[in-house]
């Protein structure tokens, strides 16, 4: 359905004439975003409900990459694929540019007033991965016509089988050609990401060296090795040493990845993400089989030390170490939408925050329930950084010791 008015038809279609006649509203060879001002959110959407009217006021539950988040839509979490764009990959594989895609796009969504979604009666409701389809209006302003504009997508699927034309694809064709023409950002010929290393042999490197100069090796195209201590659902924590780091492989598994396997991980990035990722990490990890898989066990059957520490003593470089923590006292907790969250103090009144994401199998959580105020316990896990600050993540019971007088 199109969403547009009247006059803003004339105003492109003249600019589009004054354009061709190389008059003096020739759009300029610089990116901004003068499709994305004009076009008008001009529809209803109070009171409504995407799969029955179409649209809908939504909250973000959370923001995945530059053309993928999750929304709450009628009541359910759903996640959501913009519709007609596709911008370069920033999850658990990466490419140029992914990173400030989604770093616009998250930022925007992440602070809108109102975001709403707009079905597609042309493309449909879903996807084959059963993602929803919708434009993303933030603030009244379609953020995938705006990521278009400025050279953070290219194009995407338009029309459908049946020859139909997706709505608002004129101007996400008029903004893709703008955009390439200008040929900044995705568009540029030559590898020009400022952040990314795009050398095509990936460095030997070590866990410490990452951590320890981490803005120095940001994209960096590595291999490293490690053994695995714990797991994250089919992710998993491994250290070298003293060091440690997560190690991402979205929606992927691999049997490689077993805690007790020393491992060569070939061909990854190393990169940042605090909101999705609790910061520095492992990713573009290929998990096929082949030339496809990037894992290499070298050894089985070993065991990482658990480093006994005390919470004063927590460094950024301590983050994905396996660590302990003896004569802790208990205070609470709490289950939030990641996971339960547990605070704990230690003689000297620091604190504590215990984590158990929901990603830890439900077998395997240890339930805080079980402790009173005031108990004193031993704790292990991985030191993870957060939006909230340091967290230890528990992905056993045993990693919660309830000391005995």
């Amino acid at each position: 359905m199109r969403k547009k008015t009247v006059l803003t038809t004339l105003a492109v279609l003249i600019a589009f004439a004054l354009a061709a006649c190389g008059g003096e509203a020739e759009r300029p060879l610089v990116l901004d975003t003068r499709l994305t001002d004009a076009l008008a959110m001009d529809f209803d959407y109070e009171g409504k409900t995407f799969f029955e009217d179409g649209v809908e006021a939504v909250e973000m539950v959370s923001c995945e990459d530059g053309d993928t988040a999750v929304f709450m839509i009628d009541g359910v979490p759903e996640r959501v694929r913009f519709l007609g764009i596709d911008t370069p990959e920033a999850s658990a594989e990466w490419e140029p540019w992914g990173h400030q895609a989604t770093e616009f796009a998250c930022d925007k969504l992440n602070n809108a007033d109102t975001i709403v979604i707009e079905r597609d009666d042309v493309a449909g409701s879903r996807d084959t991965y059963y993602r929803v389809l919708a434009w993303i209006w933030y603030d009244e302003r379609l953020i995938n016509l705006e990521l278009m504009e400025l050279a953070y997508a290219t194009r995407g699927t338009l029309i459908n089988h049946r020859g139909d034309y997706y709505a608002y694809r004129d101007e996400i064709m008029d903004a893709y050609f703008h955009a390439r023409e200008v040929g900044k950002r995705i568009h540029e010929t030559e590898g020009t990401d400022p952040l990314w290393d795009y050398s095509p042999t990936p460095q030997d490197i070590t866990i410490q060296t990452l951590l320890e100069n981490p803005d120095e090796h940001w994209f960096a195209h590595v291999n490293v090795e490690g053994v695995v201590s714990r797991m994250l659902g089919p992710h998993a924590y491994i250290q070298q040493g003293d060091y440690g780091i997560f190690v991402f492989i979205g929606y992927a598994t691999s049997e490689r990845l077993q805690p007790g396997n020393r491992v060569r991980i070939e061909n990854a990035r190393f990169v940042n993400d605090l909101l999705r990722r609790n910061g520095w990490h492992i990713a573009d990890v290929r998990t096929g089989t082949g030339t496809t898989n990037d894992i290499t066990v070298l050894e089985e059957g070993l065991t990482v030390e658990s480093q006994t520490m005390t919470i004063a003593a927590i460094e950024p470089v301590h983050y994905g170490r396996l660590v302990t923590f003896e004569n802790l006292t208990f205070q609470s907790y709490d289950t939030q939408d990641d996971g339960t969250v547990a605070t704990f103090t230690d003689g000297a009144e620091h604190t504590l925050i215990v984590s158990v994401p929901t990603l830890v199998p439900a077998d395997d959580r240890f339930d805080f329930s079980t402790l009173s105020t005031g108990d004193t316990v031993t704790l292990s896990g991985i030191l993870s950084n957060h939006v909230e600050g340091v967290r230890l993540i528990v992905t056993t019971p045993d990693d919660v010791s309830p000391e005995v007088d």
